[in-house]
């Protein structure tokens, strides 16, 4: 292909910035550090399917199977060894949506 070509090829039919100009500017910019940044908390506990849960000195209880929220009230289904059980949003501690893990606050007494 000859130079002439390529170059009305990358400029199209009305002339412009080269495609390749233009693609180079769209993914110069700085890099985005984390998607999580741009989810709210709220939005994030919404959607922690997935996340371990665990208690405070480190002790897994299982992974989030389902989050129900009803009559404005938030609980997760958790799934772990002993079943599954329900952890309201009041006994979490700690939200890590980067590593998606949930820890509780003290010693709670989880419904089965």
């Amino acid at each position: 292909m000859s130079e002439g070509l390529a170059s009305a090829m990358l400029l199209g039919k009305k002339g412009g910035a080269p495609v390749k100009t233009v693609l180079d500017r769209a993914t110069a910019g700085p890099a985005c550090e984390s998607a999580v940044e741009f989810w709210t908390r709220d939005y994030l506990l919404r959607h922690c399917e997935g996340y371990v849960v665990e208690r405070p000195e480190g002790c897994r209880v299982g992974f989030v199977s389902e989050v129900v929220e009803t009559d404005d009230v938030l609980e997760f289904l958790v799934e772990g060894s002993s079943g599954e059980i329900r952890v309201p949003v009041d006994a979490i501690d700690r939200f890590d949506a980067r590593g998606q893990r949930i820890t509780l606050a003290q010693r709670q007494e989880l419904v089965s």
